[in-house]
């Protein structure tokens, strides 16, 4: 991509074999290119950007690592006109809760390993997701009969189900009909403890 700023160079990531004209195979570890493999050492070239296109979903259980940050605020790789996240700009935190929300409320557990307590029973992005999601536990008017934990651990599983999805509104509707924001938020710490297999879990530990 000659025209970018730096030029980059582009490689795309694949499992097929791809016959088009319009890409050279290569092998890092033969090939004179701005992206070798020496000695198992990869080295690239300064003066290029490195742009990479799989061919493939990611497997999210495979992940290394997970964090939150702000999209870029003139780039989208997947819409040149841009998209929603980079109109609404959604923060870090707001992010982190309703995914939290959507693994609580399914039960998935691919990204335990990178949110679960870990000694001393912090987790830096649990944290910040769950404080995300106490804010607005904390701004709900609870006008509702159900009081309960069995109840009330239902429909904080419900409600998290449509943050997840960015339901917000609806999701505010059906928390209001918990009894106050106490019960609430001791469901919402329940179902923390029971994901993540920490009984002694709490919010100001």
């Amino acid at each position: 991509m000659p025209n970018y700023h730096p030029p980059a160079f582009r490689f795309l990531l694949t499992f097929d074999e791809i016959t088009s004209d319009l890409v050279t195979k290569y092998d890092p570890e033969k090939d004179n290119g701005p992206l070798r493999k020496i000695d198992g050492q990869w080295r690239w070239h300064p003066d290029y950007c490195s742009e990479f296109m799989a061919a493939d979903d990611f497997a999210i259980s495979e992940c290394v690592g997970i964090d939150f940050v702000h999209h870029h605020h003139k780039y989208c790789r997947t819409r040149s006109w841009g998209c929603i996240e980079q109109t609404i700009n959604p923060s870090p935190q707001a992010t982190s809760g309703k995914l939290l929300a959507y693994i609580l409320a399914h039960g998935v557990q691919d990204l335990d390993k990178h949110l679960a307590p870990v000694a001393g029973g912090r987790n830096r992005v649990l944290d910040m997701a769950s404080l995300w999601l106490r804010t607005v536990l904390d701004n709900i008017k609870y006008v509702g009969p159900l009081k309960s934990d069995a109840e009330c651990d239902s429909l904080i599983r419900g409600a998290f189900a449509l943050f997840g999805v960015d339901k917000i509104d609806d999701a505010k509707k059906l928390l209001a009909l918990i009894a106050g924001s106490s019960e609430a938020q001791e469901a919402f710490a329940r179902l923390i403890r029971v994901h993540f297999k920490t009984p002694s879990w709490n919010f100001d530990l």
